[in-house]
């Protein structure tokens, strides 16, 4: 009963740095309504139910359980638990009818035939009853199916072209890069911009360069460099006050997670103030100073940007 009870709960401590977790926030960084909408999708994102549809696709599996006995492939690793020495490939599809099948899910005997996934568990037909696992899903391409017995965790290698079309014909897919970038950091001297951070990837492409010059304005490409990048240099205007940057690792199978969004403040902007005297009043700006005056009248003044009248 107790090996039970650990088997139980092994899984989860075992793999909670391995959790999907939001972006660290740091002191200085930007939080914009995007930053916000990221962090509570992937909270939506983890409690939401799986379905069969987050199942298709190859996935890398390795089996945990506390009896071998009459399997072969197993160490003893600790309290009579066995790991499995070497991952298989599981390969989970859309039949395009309706219908769902795994192939190669070795758990035991190999289950090959019909799956459904309904209310957070997995059915897969076996040899005289279904099976039955628990889905525990740790991200996109992370998840463990647990019964009584043993824990199952897998972690997803190629993707369908089309996972609501018949799957199994269709063409499968390398993953878009995984780990996203971090440390990402941005300095300013004159007008150029000079981005780094930590190339965590390790099948990215490139990263492209996103850029955006108001809070409320979109990020516009302007820029992607080549493979293992770990800065760029960008030429911005002077006459903008300020900058949001972010960097986002590709491949040929699309865009992987973005770093977070860092803000640049302009300095060498014009921040100058125009005053217009008008019908009985005088302005005189002499050097920081700004007098402003009715006509006629004693005259107060204030340091430059904090203007300031008499009665």
């Amino acid at each position: 009963m107790f090996i039970k009870l650990l088997l139980l709960f092994l899984v989860p401590f075992l793999l909670a740095d391995e959790f999907d977790s939001s972006y660290i926030a740091q002191p200085g960084d930007v939080f914009s309504a995007e930053m916000f909408n990221q962090q509570h999708d992937n909270i939506k994102k983890r409690l939401k139910a799986p379905s069969n549809l987050d199942l298709i696709g190859k996935w890398s599996c390795k089996e945990t359980l506390f009896n071998a006995s009459g399997r072969t492939g197993f160490t003893s690793f600790d309290s009579g638990l066995y790991s499995e020495n070497s991952p298989y490939e599981a390969t989970f599809k859309n039949d395009g009818d309706g219908t769902f099948s795994v192939t190669n899910f070795m758990v035991g005997p190999n289950l090959n035939g019909a799956f459904h996934v309904v209310g957070g568990a997995l059915f897969v037909q076996g040899e005289f009853s279904p099976e039955i696992y628990t889905i525990h899903k740790y991200s996109k391409d992370k998840v463990s199916f647990r019964d009584d017995s043993s824990i199952i965790v897998c972690n997803l290698t190629k993707t369908s072209s089309n996972k609501n079309a018949a799957s199994d014909s269709g063409t499968w897919n390398d993953l878009s890069p995984k780990n996203h970038p971090t440390g990402f950091s941005a300095s300013l001297s004159g007008t150029n911009v000079t981005l780094n951070w930590a190339d965590n990837a390790t099948d990215e492409t490139g990263y492209k360069i996103m850029r955006k010059n108001s809070r409320k304005g979109s990020f516009a490409l302007i820029s992607t460099t080549s493979a293992n990048a770990t800065s760029y240099v960008d030429t911005i205007s002077s006459s903008d006050s300020g900058y949001w940057y972010k960097v986002v690792p590709i491949n040929s199978t699309g865009d992987g997670k973005a770093s977070k969004i860092v803000r640049v403040n302009n300095s060498s902007a014009s921040n100058d103030l125009t005053f217009v005297a008008g019908s009985g009043i005088d302005v005189v700006k002499n050097g920081n100073t700004i007098t402003i005056s009715s006509k006629g009248s004693s005259s107060s003044s204030g340091s430059s940007g904090s203007p300031s009248s008499s009665p």
